[in-house]
């Protein structure tokens, strides 16, 4: 599969500023809307939730995040995945 760089390199800037701050990972609630959180969130009826948290909205036009995902983006986990496929590039 080929990858545009250029996106990438900014998905990885996103992530890296995010990570920087503190954040760990990032969920899209059911409307649409991505947040980053500190704490890994837990899924409730239409969006993710950590008790005491509130989570930084984030602009998601890059990022592969989903609703129907079971799990959180661990923000680590995508750094290293994103820095193999540039290095592969």
């Amino acid at each position: 599969m080929k990858y545009n760089y250029d996106e990438l390199n900014y998905q990885l800037q996103i992530l890296e500023k995010l990570r920087d701050q503190g954040y760990k990972y990032i969920c899209r609630a059911e409307h649409g809307e991505v947040r980053a959180f500190k704490k890994k969130p837990s899924k409730q009826i239409n969006f993710w939730y950590v008790r005491g948290e509130v989570p930084c909205p984030i602009d998601s036009a890059t990022l592969t995040v989903e609703w129907k995902d079971k799990a959180p983006l661990n923000i680590l986990i995508e750094i290293k995945r994103i820095n193999k496929l540039l290095m592969n590039n």
